[in-house]
């Protein structure tokens, strides 16, 4: 799988920053060697202000955490260097804006001497703020080891960093940099980590080769174009990001690296990889010029050429969910719904070969979703199934970028009848031209035979091939998590994966509601065969933070772990030897699964990791139900979570009208629900899925989870307004819903979610008044339409008004389906665009109507182009229309004798006669 590295300095704040807040607004429990924590809070500054002078401990406090988009946060910076005993200080930018991002801070700049009473500090955060400098004074912080400036508007770095000898992470990501300051870095011998992507750069410094200590270099997102000769001589390397910069060619020296086990060089200029490289596994150069030594299917062919090779090819879209196409030697371009590809290269088929495919919605029983698993896709059937190809298929799916978080991959997936794998994914990010803002990606791998293929979200993997001599496998979302394997530990070569979900403090304290615990970031461990290992394996995990090893209460500080296969959490303290580094636990293990670090004061801890570790996987959802402004029949049912609700009801409000949205519940990926109307009102025909006024969802919370029905009054209720409501339910669809329902209401395990209330106007109830409307206004004073023919039934007018109410925004594609010329729809557009759009429907649908005046095969033309439009509900009307007109025919036939039947009779008489 190819993953990208978050160049935001996110990936470092899961291990310093801290996951749960140690003082309450009601509680005074600030204490020697405690902790401040106010980032979650909205008047988190006003709040540390008030510590500060109530409290005489408060300046004995050790970590500090403050919001730096708090407009208070100028009177912190006054306050902040009383704290003589501060190790940790975190003073970031952490609100986000509408759509979800981070917010800048508001530190401009800081005092001048502000660090010189801060002696004792060892980690400092100022990500996400407005710097363009730092004090002198910097330089004074003997005991600093960790310094992230991530997001501010550095141009050139400080001189004073030359003076923190004991720096071992440096992260100046997302800045403006076009230079480094060599001869500055070259004295931070202790530094480990140095982050400088997403900057301006050029040229990396000769001087990093002086920096014998530096194991992981991350300079992605810039613009070199070559690296100096001296990377080949830092010796502890272990990870090298080199990504997306313009870099046209690299040194074989580089794979001389002893400990070198990640270079990733994706999305250069590289037009020839070194031969050193080309076997090596831990090597990554898609979206180069070059070809792709590490695919294991044999594709061969670089990006440039296989757009050529597109070019060429022939194309042919397909607008529906199911349907086959012929593929022939020459090579094929197949466009799907909702955006999906499939790219047959010339020779993929040695003869011409008919393919199926089908799209469907995700149910739980054709999807599979680990834990902490997010869909993005429908599932694409593709047949036949296991028929091998000469040349590899190409599948293709876009999605929004914004739908994965950092910490997270994206993965096509399938299932070869037996068993899912996820197959190598290469990612690339795209603007469309229609919408230049929204920033869209594309999922693309290499197929060799067809089967059920998904797209899906999910925690980024580490993978390694254990040898028997042994290694270490490093997260890159969580660089102080790794795995030691001793020499010998494994027999053969043995794969292993390695997954971390990194945790805010806010997550884990609004579930427990306990200000003093504290968590670390959960670590899973998987191999591909269940044996234990020979020796055992050493495993890092950093300690919550704030903590410090030395000093903390062993007697509160837990490792807890779970099999993958079960749901209780074992508490195994005890039954280990747990080493403690200042920010690290280290322990050793003989097999694999979920570990996690707890501080706390409960004495029992698992019951409580797994009801934390069950709501991480809960989204708080809201249900909408909205009525069509044009077909108050027509209603849009949908569930979504609660971060697009406000979004998505502002985008339907053009079209829909109804309720409020719901309250808040909980529910999971992949949980089923169905909907039920009750009251006045029923569907008029069942959707797949249906039963009786009910409909089956499942939630995913990437997908829509949405349907369109329409409804009707129950008999006997069609004169005045109807009301009605839709409840929403948990759990399958039922044989029958209870009598009493108000029972489903209480208590915890009740399976009732919510109910919105709808109502149906009288004036829906049949189409004359609309009729005679039009016909006051002049739409129906050309000649009568000749749509259809008497043994077939004919359409009117009237059910063509009728149609043009339950179109929506469709109404285009509908056109397109009808031979329409594009140029014409957009002048019936044009004209009709202060009418309405059940006008500008109309106009349509009556323009074609014309034209096809006589044509016995207009009606299976408009009925094949609403079904190819998704309104099949328009096709069942239509058809029962025609159904009624072929019968009342018939009955006029017979009523005056000229039926077949009777022609015939009467014609052997009179031959008789």
């Amino acid at each position: 799988m190819t993953h990208t590295i978050d160049s935001n300095d996110d990936i470092k704040e899961n291990v310093l920053a801290s996951h749960q807040s140690f003082t309450t607004p009601t509680r005074n429990v600030l204490v020697t060697g405690g902790s401040l924590h106010f980032d979650a809070y909205p008047d988190g500054v006003q709040r540390f202000l008030d510590i500060l002078c109530k409290n005489l401990d408060a300046c004995q406090t050790t970590s500090v955490r403050l919001d730096s988009c708090d407009p208070d946060i100028d009177k912190a910076l006054e306050k902040l260097p009383l704290l003589i005993h501060l190790r940790t200080l975190v003073m970031r930018g952490n609100s986000t804006d509408d759509r979800g991002a981070l917010r800048r801070g508001r530190v401009f700049t800081l005092p001048k001497n502000f660090f010189e009473p801060l002696k004792q500090l060892g980690l400092l955060d100022l990500s996400v703020n407005r710097l363009d400098d730092l004090p002198e004074s910097l330089g004074t912080l003997n005991e600093l080891s960790m310094l992230l400036l991530a997001r501010n508007n550095f141009q050139v770095l400080p001189m004073a960093i030359s003076r923190l000898d004991k720096l071992t992470l440096l992260t100046v990501s997302g800045n403006g940099l076009r230079h480094l300051p060599g001869v500055a870095l070259a004295h931070l011998q202790a530094l480990r980590d140095l982050n400088v992507s997403d900057n301006e750069l050029v040229v990396l410094p000769d001087e990093l080769g002086e920096l014998t200590s530096l194991e992981r270099l991350d300079a992605s997102g810039n613009l070199l174009t070559s690296l100096p000769e001296s990377l080949a001589q830092i010796h502890s390397l272990t990870s090298l990001l080199l990504h997306t910069n313009k870099l046209v060619s690299v040194a074989s020296e580089l794979a001389l690296l002893p400990h070198l086990l990640s270079l990733d060089l994706r999305n250069n200029d590289l037009r020839q990889l070194p031969r050193a490289f080309q076997d090596a596994s831990f090597v990554k150069v898609e979206g180069n010029p070059i070809g792709h030594p590490d695919n294991p299917n044999g594709h061969t062919e670089n990006p440039s050429n296989e757009e050529r090779i597109v070019c060429k090819l022939h194309r042919i879209n397909v607008n529906i969910h199911d349907a086959s196409f012929t593929v022939l030697p020459v090579g094929l371009l197949v466009q799907l719904p909702e955006g999906m590809e499939l790219l047959f290269p010339a020779g993929a088929v040695n003869e011409d070969m008919r393919v199926e495919f089908h799209l469907r919605p995700p149910t739980p029983h054709s999807v599979l979703l680990r834990e902490h698993d997010f869909l993005l896709s429908y599932v694409l059937e593709v047949q036949p199934h296991g028929c091998q190809f000469y040349k590899n298929v190409r599948i293709r799916i876009i999605y929004k970028a914004s739908h994965v978080d950092d910490g997270r991959e994206v993965v096509i997936r399938t299932f070869d009848g037996e068993s899912w794998t996820d197959l190598k994914t290469e990612i690339a990010t795209v603007r469309r031209k229609s919408m230049p803002c929204q920033e869209m990606s594309i999922a693309k791998t290499y197929i060799s035979h067809f089967s059920y293929f998904l797209l899906i979200s999910r925690l980024v993997q580490d993978s390694c091939h254990v040898p028997s001599a042994g290694m270490v496998l490093y997260s890159t979302v969580e660089p102080m998590v790794a795995v030691d394997f001793p020499p010998d530990a494994v027999h053969d070569t043995l794969t292993v994966h390695l997954q971390v979900l990194p945790l805010e403090a806010h997550e884990v304290g609004e579930i427990i509601m306990e200000e003093e615990m504290l968590t670390s970031p959960l670590v899973l461990l998987s191999k591909t065969i269940p044996y234990n290992f020979l020796k055992p394996v050493r495993i890092k995990i950093p300690l919550p933070s704030g903590l410090d090893g030395a000093t903390l209460d062993r007697c509160r500080l837990h490792l807890i772990h779970r099999d993958q296969h079960e749901e209780a959490w074992t508490d195994i303290t005890d039954n280990i030897t747990l080493e403690l580094t200042h920010v690290c636990a280290i322990f050793e293990v003989l097999s694999f699964s979920w570990y996690w670090l707890w501080y706390t004061t409960q004495t029992y801890v698992c019951g409580i990791a797994r009801k934390v570790f069950e709501k991480l996987r809960v989204w708080h959802v809201c249900f909408l139900v909205m009525q069509s402004q044009r077909d108050p029949q027509q209603v849009l049912l949908q569930c979504l979570p609660s971060g697009k609700v406000k979004e998505t009801q502002l985008a339907l409000r053009v079209q829909y009208y109804g309720p409020e949205p719901s309250d808040f519940v909980d529910m999971i990926e992949g949980e089923c629900f169905y909907a039920a109307l009750e009251g006045n009102i029923q569907m008029v025909s069942d959707l797949p899925g249906s039963s009786e006024g009910r409909v089956t969802f499942f939630f995913y919370s990437h997908l829509k989870n949405m349907k369109e029905l329409h409804m009707e009054p129950r008999p006997n209720e069609r004169e005045l307004d109807t009301k009605g409501q839709v409840s929403f339910y948990r759990g399958e669809l039922p044989d029958m819903l209870p009598v009493v329902k108000a029972r489903w209401r209480k208590g915890p395990d009740a399976l009732h979610l919510a109910t919105l209330p709808v109502k149906l106007p009288s004036s829906q109830f049949g189409t004359n008044a609309t009729t005679q409307h039009m016909q006051q206004n002049g739409i129906f004073q050309q000649l009568p339409l000749n749509l259809g023919n008497p043994e077939t039934g004919y359409l009117t007018e009237s059910n063509l008004c009728s149609i043009s109410g339950q179109l929506g925004t469709e109404w285009y594609k509908v056109g397109i389906c009808l031979d329409i010329p594009s140029v014409q729809l957009d002048q019936i557009y044009h004209d009709k665009r202060h009418a309405g759009l059940q006008m500008t429907v109309l106009d349509m649908l009556l323009c074609w109507a014309r034209r096809e005046s006589g044509e016995s095969k207009a009606v299976e033309k408009l009925l094949k182009a609403l079904e190819e439009s998704g309104r099949n509900d328009i096709v069942l009307e239509v058809q029962q229309v025609l159904t009624r007109g072929r019968q009342k025919y018939d009955e006029a036939l017979q009523h005056y004798g000229l039926c077949e039947a009777q022609v015939a009779s009467e014609s052997g008489s009179n031959e008789s006669a």
